[in-house]
């Protein structure tokens, strides 16, 4: 609950279809960070930091019987502060990134979740909120506070790949068809990858998505973009709700910065863009009679891969919480670099820090890595050690695969062979398999 909390709402990918409900914030939240602060666990201190840190900014009040509990956690000292890391829910095939001054997730489903509901009439135009939605969120209420989601265009949810068509926004939910989404981390950073096959009538769009969270920025990738209808497809960068409707934009060649958040385009910087002034009703979300019209100016990007693409990708990069200078120097210093992007693997390496995300499609190897089976793979290097974070995305309960790494290591389970290392991943229901290795001595040489 504390890492699905940001300001005073819930995360949107975790509520499902109470986001058709303009009362909706997170009440339920607060009342079980209050509530758990008060009894000691091996976490007490994490939730009493978050439940002191959303108390900070509560303004709706709190009835009498969570009120002395929230009295008790503004008295016990707790350092106010969010969760800081990242954090992939294996069992829900939800990623969280999160940062003092910001919050990410990606929300996704396969073959083991369903995609989302619609009880009670509501959240009839949520189909597309599992195909690998983007939430972003720098003040906690750019979505929630200002009342936008009836002006939102559901067929355009950051972060998916979509065919746009008529009820490409419906009420149609159900189980994945794809076994291959998961992810890995460190706790710090981490890799997320999803085998995207939408639901819908005659959806015929399939594609591999990928997610590579790093300090300051997010790397998308998409590859494997093929649709045999008459669709166009595209991939949607953002759909960001602008603080004021004459909001600047700032761009260059290969970058824009808008509202805080920047943008690069490493690949293609031909994105399309546009700023457009929305209005709708919650009745039209369902699970209400509100007929009030509700207006928001959104700016959105996205790629328009065509009719029927074959094999097109998709490559971006957000920077949160940035202004347009900071984006410029960002740019500039070129700290990412995209090792690859195609149907048997997608890569990342972050220059500043040198670590290094892969996803494995299939058996595959990219810059000497190599896995015998699908996988998400983080890996980070401190001097002579290197800490390796491995899951298997298709949450196997028993059973391994096997990882091999260029260099001589030593540590558990490490086999060094020649000039490489393979380590033995337990699958583990997709659990993040972790450990340290240390680099072998140089092998020295015999002197008569």
């Amino acid at each position: 609950i504390a890492w699905s909390l940001y300001g005073n709402y819930f995360d949107v990918s975790v509520i499902s279809r109470e986001v058709a409900n303009r009362s909706f914030s997170g009440f339920n939240g607060i009342a079980a960070l209050v509530q758990s602060a008060q009894f000691d666990s091996p976490r007490v201190a994490e939730i009493r930091s978050a439940a002191a840190r959303m108390l900070q900014s509560w303004t709706w009040g709190l009835p009498t019987e969570l009120a002395g509990a929230a009295t008790l956690v503004e008295r016990s000292n707790a350092v106010a502060a969010w969760p800081d890391g990242h954090r992939h829910y294996y069992e829900s095939d939800y990623t969280v990134h999160r940062r003092p001054q910001w919050f990410a997730s990606i929300k996704m489903f396969s073959s083991r979740t369903k995609s989302g509901e619609s009880t009670n009439g509501e959240n009839i135009l949520g189909s597309r909120q599992s195909d690998g939605r983007f939430f972003l969120s720098m003040n906690g209420s750019e979505y929630f506070g200002r009342d936008v989601w009836p002006a939102l265009d559901w067929t355009r949810l950051p972060g998916i790949t979509v065919e746009q068509t008529p009820t490409a926004a419906d009420a149609t939910y159900g189980f994945g068809t794809r076994s291959i989404v998961g992810g890995a981390g460190d706790g710090r950073n981490g890799v997320s990858a999803m085998d995207l096959a939408p639901l819908g009538t005659g959806a015929t769009l399939t594609a591999k998505k990928s997610w590579f969270s790093f300090d300051d920025s997010i790397v998308f990738l998409t590859n494997s973009i093929n649709a045999t209808s008459a669709n166009r497809v595209e991939t949607i960068v953002n759909q960001w709700p602008l603080s004021t409707a004459t909001a600047a934009v700032t761009s260059g060649s290969n970058w824009m910065q808008a509202d805080g958040v920047g943008y690069y385009f490493p690949t293609n910087p031909h994105v399309s863009t546009k700023r457009e002034t929305r209005t709708g009703t919650w009745a039209q979300l369902g699970g209400s009679t509100d007929t009030t019209p509700f207006s928001a100016t959104f700016l959105t990007l996205w790629f328009d891969h065509g009719v029927m693409p074959a094999n097109a990708a998709a490559e971006y990069v957000i920077v949160p919480n940035v202004t347009a200078n900071a984006m410029r120097d960002w740019v500039a210093s070129n700290p990412i670099s995209i090792r690859a992007n195609d149907a048997r693997v997608s890569a990342v390496r972050n220059l500043r820090d040198g670590a290094l995300g892969i996803v494995f499609w299939s058996p595959a190897s990219v810059e000497g890595y190599q896995s015998d089976a699908p996988a998400t793979v983080y890996i980070t290097r401190n001097g002579t050690h290197l800490s390796v974070s491995a899951a298997d995305p298709t949450n196997t309960a028993t059973g391994s695969f096997h990882l091999t790494i260029p260099g001589r290591y030593r540590g558990p389970g490490a086999t060094p062979s020649g000039g490489f290392t393979t380590i033995e991943v337990l699958r583990n229901g997709g659990v993040t398999f972790t450990t340290t290795l240390e680099q072998s001595p140089a092998k020295r040489r015999a002197v008569r």
